[in-house]
């Protein structure tokens, strides 16, 4: 058994490995790494949970069995120590920053919430890994198994390498992210630049920076507000927006009083 274990796990690795280099966005890939280490590891489920702003762990992606618990709102684990719904698995592996395991899932008390869904699933065993950005912790990986005694040093160590890689994805799309940012702020500045000499007076001038501003730098909108005369407030001189309604309804003043 244990080196059919160790086999599934590998093979899991390399599936959720293959998932997130062809995964192009988030949710993509935390359900292509569910789906690969499912298939992969012949697991009986697997799922990503998030902490939400409220320090919940919330269902974003998952396989197989259990979803139906993990995706309803009254079953989210807590990441509060203190908490009766703090004491799982998942909630553990993210205060913690290491990953949680039992090989006796219905008699842990651990997870003694979870027990009467584990037995209609069928789970036996199951270990969390804490998934990380910039190396703090923002969630779990969660793995069911069908038989009892089925999670090893080797098992955990490889279950743990998967939740690395998936870390280590998401450290590369901020990255990836930050960069495409700069580069569309670099045309953003080109084409403003290209757009304040092709203008004939300030008020194309005005309009073509903002154009080309949201063109090129790809936002959702720019505008130009100059001071009126003798007043505390601006005026709108131009933009581009797509919802022009909104800018235009906008008002500015130079007043600090003036909320």
């Amino acid at each position: 058994m244990f080196r059919t274990t160790i086999g599934r796990m590998f093979r899991a690795l390399s599936a959720t490995n293959e998932a997130i280099l062809r995964a192009e966005s988030e949710d993509e890939l935390f359900q292509r790494v569910c789906d690969a280490a499912l298939f992969g590891g012949e697991f009986l489920g697997t799922s990503v949970l998030l902490a939400d702003e409220g320090g919940l762990l919330r269902f974003v992606a998952g396989a197989g069995a259990g979803l139906g618990t993990l995706k309803n709102t009254t079953n989210f684990s807590s990441v509060n120590e203190n908490s009766d719904d703090g004491q799982g698995l998942a909630a553990t592996a993210f205060r913690s920053g290491r990953s949680c395991i039992t090989n006796d899932y219905i008699n842990d008390p651990r997870t003694k919430r979870w027990h009467v869904q584990a037995r209609e699933i069928g789970a036996r065993s199951a270990a969390a890994a804490p998934i990380k950005r910039h190396g703090k912790s923002i969630g779990a990986l969660l793995v069911y198994l069908d038989q009892p005694n089925a999670l090893t040093e080797e098992t955990v160590g490889l279950l743990e390498r998967m939740a690395e890689n998936l870390s280590f994805a998401l450290d590369n799309f901020d990255r990836d992210r930050a960069t495409a940012r700069i580069t569309r702020m670099y045309a953003a500045l080109t084409a403003t630049n290209e757009a304040i000499m092709r203008a004939h007076s300030e008020e194309e001038m005005f309009k073509r920076v903002c154009e080309a501003a949201v063109d090129q730098g790809r936002l959702l909108g720019a505008a130009i507000f100059m001071p009126e005369p003798d007043s505390l407030w601006f005026r709108l001189a131009a933009q581009a927006s797509e919802y022009p309604e909104i800018t235009a309804s906008l008002r500015f003043s130079c007043d600090p009083s003036i909320p």
